[in-house]
C-alpha cells in the first residue's frame, strides 16, 4: 500500500504525547520530520527491511510473455496492450535467457503486424543476440526473409515517419543570462506571497515565457513500459531493460548508460520499494537525490556542507548565469525553493521537498540497506 512519507511523519508528530515523550519545539516541517526520524532511530520504531527488493524473474516474465500473446488474437488485435506486457515481460527476464530471447521475438511480430519492419529486424536481432529455441527458429527465419523482401519492395515508405512537433519558442526576448525564461519576468518579495515571478509588462494569452528542461522527471506508472526511463520518449517498439532491475527500460544503450551515469546507479536497488511505499513526488524527489549525489561524486560530506551553505543564502535561479551553470548549482535552486511552510505548518501542501530529502536518505537505508554501500561506492 502506498503510504505518503510526510502524513506519516506528521501523524507520529501528533501521537508522540501519547508515548509520554516530551516534544521538542520545532518551527517548520523539515524540523517535524528530522524530530521524528531522530525518534524512530532512538527507539528502533520503523523496520522496513522486509520488503520483497527488484530482480529478475523468468516465471512472471514467461506469464507476461502469454498475457501478451492472448491481445494479440487477430479477433482482438490489442497490440499497444500486447507490446507493453511484452516489454514488461522483457524487463523482468533474466539476461542471457530463453524467456527473454522469446519475448523479443514475439515483439518482432507484433512490429511485423504493424508493418514496421526495421523494428521487427532489429527485435530479431535481439532475439537471436539471447539463447532463442531452436524449435522456434524458422519462425524468426521467415520472418526476416519477409522483412527484407517488403523492405527491398517498398523502400524506406514500411519505416514510420514521425511528424516533427511545432518549435515551441518564447514570446518575448529571452534573459540574456537565462535565456529559458523572457526577459519581462522578475523575482519578487511580497508579503502574502513569498518570493515569486512577476512579468513587468503586459501579457497576452497564449504568450510563452519559460521553456525549460527539467531536472528530473519520472514516468507515469501507465507509461513505464512505453517510454524511454531517461530521455522519456515513446519507444514501444525498441525498448531495452536494465540488466538488473524489473522497472527501467531506455531506448538505446545511450540513454541507459547515460541514466547509469546520472541516477539509476544508485536508485536501480531499491527503485521497486520506493514505488511500493511513497506516492510519485516522493519518488521524484528519491531521484533528485541520486542525480545529486552524483554530481558530488557520492561525496555525501561535500554535499552535507553546500546544503548547508545554501539554507544560509537561500539563492534563486535569477542568482545564476544559465549560460555556465554547473550541476551543483543548479541543484542549489531546488533546494532553496521558497515555501509557506514556517508561517503556516498545517499547510501540507507546502511541503518543502527539496529539503527534506534527506528524509530520503533515512528512508531510503532502511527500505534496502544496499543504498548506503552504492551511495559510497557509485
Amino acid at each position: 500500500m502506498v503510504q505518503d512519507a510526510y502524513n506519516l511523519y506528521m501523524e507520529l508528530w501528533e501521537k508522540i504525547d501519547e508515548r509520554g515523550i516530551k516534544k521538542r519545539a520545532c518551527r517548520s516541517s523539515s524540523e517535524i520530520i528530522a524530530y521524528v526520524r531522530s525518534l524512530l532511530d532512538q527507539f528502533r520504531l520503523l523496520d522496513l527491511t522486509g520488503l520483497p527488493g527488484d530482480g529478475k524473474n523468468d516465471t512472471e516474465a514467461i506469464a507476461c510473455r502469454k498475457r501478451g500473446n492472448g491481445l494479440v488474437n487477430p479477433r482482438i488485435a490489442r497490440y499497444v496492450s500486447a507490446i507493453r506486457f511484452y516489454n514488461k515481460s522483457i524487463a523482468l527476464a533474466e539476461a542471457n535467457s530463453a524467456a527473454l530471447a522469446e519475448a523479443y521475438g514475439n515483439r518482432s511480430a507484433v512490429c511485423f503486424a504493424l508493418k514496421e519492419y526495421q523494428a521487427a529486424l532489429d527485435n530479431i536481432r535481439l532475439a537471436r543476440e539471447n539463447p532463442y529455441p531452436e524449435n522456434l527458429m524458422h519462425l524468426v527465419d521467415k520472418r526476416e526473409q519477409d522483412c527484407r523482401q517488403l523492405l527491398s519492395e517498398m523502400g524506406k515508405q514500411g519505416e514510420l515517419t514521425a511528424e516533427l512537433a511545432a518549435k515551441v519558442e518564447l514570446s518575448h526576448e529571452p534573459n540574456p543570462k537565462i535565456p529559458q525564461i523572457a526577459n519581462c519576468l522578475e523575482l519578487k518579495h511580497e508579503d502574502q506571497y513569498g518570493r515569486c515571478i512577476v512579468t513587468n509588462r503586459d501579457l497576452k494569452v497564449g504568450d510563452v515565457v519559460i521553456i525549460e528542461k527539467p531536472h528530473s522527471t519520472l514516468l507515469d506508472e501507465e507509461l513505464r513500459y512505453l517510454h524511454c526511463d531517461y530521455c522519456n520518449q515513446e519507444a514501444i517498439l525498441s525498448l531495452i531493460p536494465c540488466k538488473q532491475c524489473s522497472i527501467a527500460m531506455f531506448c538505446s544503450n545511450a540513454c541507459y548508460q547515460s541514466a547509469l551515469d546520472s541516477y539509476h546507479r544508485l536508485e536501480c536497488p531499491v527503485l521497486k520499494d520506493v514505488r511500493l511505499l511513497f506516492p510519485n513526488v516522493m519518488v521524484l524527489a528519491f531521484r533528485t537525490l541520486a542525480k545529486t549525489i552524483t554530481s558530488f561524486n557520492n561525496n555525501l560530506d561535500e554535499l552535507k556542507l553546500f546544503t548547508e551553505c545554501v539554507e544560509q543564502t537561500s539563492p534563486s535561479p535569477f542568482d545564476y548565469d544559465w549560460t555556465t551553470i554547473g550541476a551543483k548549482d543548479m541543484y542549489a535552486t531546488i533546494h532553496s525553493m521558497s515555501t509557506l511552510q514556517a508561517s503556516n505548518l498545517s499547510t501540507r501542501g507546502w511541503l518543502h521537498w527539496p529539503r527534506s530529502i534527506g528524509t530520503g536518505v533515512g528512508v531510503g537505508a532502511r527500505v534496502n540497506p544496499r543504498i548506503v554501500p552504492l551511495s559510497e561506492c557509485g
